[in-house]
């Protein structure tokens, strides 16, 4: 049997006027949570104004959801039937504002304090990075003139710091060395602690003495194969022998998977000489040469390089933190 019209009414009546309040609640809800998540991300990650963003749109989440239940609490109720004003008319949410400025002022201010706190531990945060990357470049320019003092006292001719420019791309060569068997790269790393970790592994661990994990470095033994590489592809129809090592001058132990792979400074001398190809020597003088040129260059290409080498740092970074 077809209801009449006016028994439809008398049960759709009620639900539409009720449905639009239930949905305010349900929408200013998740309102609210979606802030929370999103305040929180921008906490963990820093960002001043995504978290201020963020807060605004929790206070209007939380000031709307109470007018809101306010309003399910009016329906139907004898205030409602009295005629009284419905907490969603323009005039009760003004009152509600103004009898909830002081909760709303200090939420405001709340939020306000907590971005400034933000801001100013980012600030810190990159002080500190600086400071670190400054006292890193440091320890890596002490270790790469021990092992050029080295180079010397061998009395093998050298070049240091050697930047290789291509398109969209530049590398830079700690060392390269020129011995009889033909050209070798050298990368040095100048680390503390136990380094862990796998020979074809993209990244290695570096840890304390007790074991606690202090950084991750890129493997210096792919590292080096890229750069010799690239020496082969700079050279390009001068085909002489290239070989890499990867030389150890600081106190770092590693571990015995790849304690084969690195070099100690003190061990560089005989690593040298060991014979590992017959070169044509007129083709390994011009190829020397022709290093020797870029080397000249490198200088002019510092700042350049830099600024390709922190983009790759930092594109490092965001594929650890994935």
């Amino acid at each position: 049997m077809i209801p009449s019209a006016a028994a439809l009414a008398s049960i759709l009546g009620p639900l539409l006027e009720i449905g639009p309040r239930v949905l305010l609640v349900m929408a200013c809800g998740l309102l609210a949570l979606a802030a929370v998540r999103m305040s929180g991300r921008a906490i963990r990650e820093r960002c001043t104004g995504p978290f201020i963003a963020a807060w605004g749109l929790g206070i209007v989440g939380v000031c709307a959801a109470r007018i809101g239940f306010a309003s399910l609490a009016f329906y139907g109720s004898p205030a409602m039937s009295r005629g009284l004003p419905d907490p969603l008319s323009g005039t009760e949410i003004c009152r509600f504002l103004r009898a909830c400025e002081g909760p709303i002022a200090l939420a405001v201010g709340s939020g306000v304090l907590i971005a400034l706190w933000l801001r100013r531990g980012r600030e810190i945060g990159a002080t500190a990075a600086s400071s670190r990357e400054a006292r890193s470049r440091r320890i890596g320019a002490a270790g790469e003139a021990r092992v050029a003092g080295e180079l010397k006292r061998i009395g093998l001719p050298a070049l240091h710091n050697v930047i290789l420019w291509g398109a969209g791309w530049s590398v830079e060569l700690d060392h390269v060395v020129r011995v009889p068997s033909g050209i070798v790269v050298l990368e040095t790393k100048t680390l503390g602690g136990t380094i862990a970790g796998e020979l074809d592994a993209p990244v290695w661990t570096q840890r304390t003495a007790g074991g606690v994990e202090v950084g991750r470095l890129d493997n210096p033994v792919l590292q080096n194969q890229a750069h010799v590489r690239a020496v082969e592809g700079f050279l390009g129809e001068l085909r002489v022998p290239i070989c890499g090592y990867v030389v150890s001058a600081g106190r770092a132990r590693f571990a015995p998977e790849i304690a084969d792979a690195v070099v100690p400074v003190g061990d560089l001398s005989w690593v040298l000489s060991i014979s590992f190809a017959e070169p044509n020597q007129r083709v390994l003088d011009a190829a020397w040469q022709r290093v020797e040129r870029e080397t000249a260059k490198s200088g002019s290409r510092r700042a350049a390089h830099e600024a390709y080498a922190r983009r790759r740092r930092e594109a490092f970074r965001l594929r650890r933190q994935a």
